[in-house]
């Protein structure tokens, strides 16, 4: 993640409290860790590991009083961080084939199930709070960004491997007899090409 700013594990720490912090750590297999959190109102976070992310909720107000709520999302199957900005509040909306966009859920709907503050992939967040936090919205975006990179770019050694292959079968398709050496040699060239 060239180029943003570095998130300390101590400002993490000092982040991520209480059920939260205990919440994300029951989560994270070994090998992962926390590379850093958007903190939303009240007790819900976005935290980003290598992968994935995690969207953790605890409290009454996420129907979750004595427990917590966590999704898991990888990166690659993202499809969209969506930042909704109040006057003075604000949502921000993750994205995937199985947490789909509400659309205009507010901070304040109409319907208890349709909050920001119960919906598995939505954080509620002040304001003044995405403003503080966009360099950390801008590196969860990077970070999806870079996996779907990573996903759409075909495997040179799988690519050189099915190349080796076919060269493998028109070789022995010349062998038997099959193709003359002109033909080989056109195919060749097309394969390479």
């Amino acid at each position: 993640m060239q180029g943003l700013r570095p998130y300390e594990e101590e400002n993490m720490q000092a982040q991520l409290k209480g059920k939260l912090k205990e919440l994300a750590e029951q989560n994270i297999v070994e090998g992962e860790s926390i590379e850093f959190a958007i903190l939303g109102t009240p007790k819900q976070a976005i935290v980003a590991l290598q992968d994935r992310l995690l969207i953790i909720k605890h409290g009454f107000r996420a129907a979750a009083v004595f427990g917590g709520k966590l999704t898991s999302i990888d990166y690659r199957d993202v499809t969209g961080v969506e930042v909704k900005k109040n006057m003075a509040t604000g949502i921000i909306e993750i994205s995937s084939p199985g947490y789909q966009a509400k659309g205009g859920t507010g901070y304040w709907p109409a319907n208890r199930y349709s909050s920001p503050h119960a919906l598995e992939n939505t954080i509620p967040i002040s304001r003044r709070n995405i403003d503080k936090q966009q360099d950390a919205i801008n590196a969860l975006r990077a970070k999806i960004k870079e996996a779907k990179q990573e996903q759409s770019a075909p495997s040179e050694a799988g690519r050189e491997g099915g190349i080796a292959a076919e060269l493998e079968r028109l070789a022995a398709l010349k062998v038997q007899g099959a193709l003359t050496d002109e033909e080989f040699e056109r195919a060749k060239e097309r394969l390479l090409s």
